[in-house]
């Protein structure tokens, strides 16, 4: 009989730092199954429930969820906000009800993996690709689509079960010293051209530590920031182009004044991923509007709001 091969698709946005997902093969198509991911998932997961989708920004690829029923861990909200903080992050946007299996972020929003067993009660199939000679197979995929119903009921009646049967653990005072460390330890290695950064949690981590408001963990970790971003030049790299674009929003007075610094090149790599972001947007002249309206609205000097104004002025040159 054809191989079936089962695979958890990509459900969020695709990184030029690559993720990759185990794909179990199987022999014959009654051996399907996502039991040995669901086992992991739960495994892994800090929070696992039910959830309905309320909607997803597809500019700062973000999604919220209303929570129906939650079988591990703790969420002290109806609705949880969802966010990408690496490659393997999967952005949520087919609405409909899902079975969520995610890390809990010190925010309180949620990191879903796309290599886990999340999915969506009306689009089961998306874990489930046959060969494309079988594509249009009717009966293989009436078959599979009965295999993946099976599968979801047996999930919820597990999950069920066996709700909130693992404890929580929380980091102590200690050991979060302990990371910040490192991880200043990794960037300062990055800088120094001994590490090269790649598409690990700690490459992730240490550009999202630009994210802060201590002045002097700012401009030492935006200066790591600048060296990534550069090794990016001609080419497209998502989770760098959504750190610009939330990073501007974030503290557009710290980012104009750096940008001011920059040379012509080290700016037109930067405009070039702000631009290839709109580029992938609907509307994008309505959003670039609305972007940096906002932005503006928050400098304090002509001089800023003449640079703004400049680099929209490239990033739009830039899309025609």
């Amino acid at each position: 009989m054809r191989k079936v091969i089962l695979i958890i698709l990509l459900i969020g946005i695709q990184h030029s730092f690559a993720c990759k997902c185990k794909q179990p093969n199987f022999k014959t198509i009654d051996d399907v199954t996502i039991k040995e991911l669901s086992d992991l998932s739960r495994e892994n997961s800090d929070v696992i429930f039910l959830a309905n989708l309320i909607n997803t920004d597809l500019l700062k690829k973000t999604y919220t969820l209303e929570i129906k029923e939650i079988y591990k861990g703790t969420l002290n909200t109806k609705t949880v906000k969802g966010v990408i903080t690496s490659s393997c992050s999967a952005l949520i946007k087919k609405k409909g009800v899902w079975i969520v299996y995610a890390r809990l972020l010190d925010s309180g929003n949620i990191d879903i993996s796309s290599c886990s067993a999340t999915r969506n009660k009306n689009d089961l199939l998306h874990h489930y690709i046959y060969p494309s000679t079988n594509k249009n197979n009717t009966k293989t995929k009436s078959r599979l689509q009965n295999i993946a119903k099976r599968d979801w009921e047996n999930e919820l009646r597990h999950l069920k079960q066996n709700v909130n049967k693992k404890t929580d653990k929380v980091l102590d005072n200690d050991e979060n010293k302990v990371n910040n460390t490192f991880i200043k330890e990794y960037a300062q290695n990055i800088l120094n051209g001994t590490i090269q950064p790649t598409s690990d949690d700690t490459t992730f981590t240490c550009i999202n530590s630009i994210f802060t408001k201590n002045e002097n963990d700012l401009n030492y970790f935006f200066k790591v920031f600048r060296l990534i971003v550069k090794k990016t030049a001609g080419n497209s790299d998502m989770y760098i182009e959504y750190t610009i674009i939330e990073f501007l929003e974030f503290n557009p007075i710290f980012f104009i004044d750096k940008y001011s610094e920059f040379d012509v090149n080290e700016k037109d790599t930067f405009i070039s991923h702000i631009a290839y972001i709109f580029s992938n947007v609907e509307s994008s002249k309505s959003n670039i509007d609305t972007y940096f309206i906002n932005i503006n609205d928050a400098l304090r000097s002509n001089k800023q709001r003449e640079l703004l104004a400049s680099i929209k002025e490239k990033v739009i040159k830039k899309l025609k």
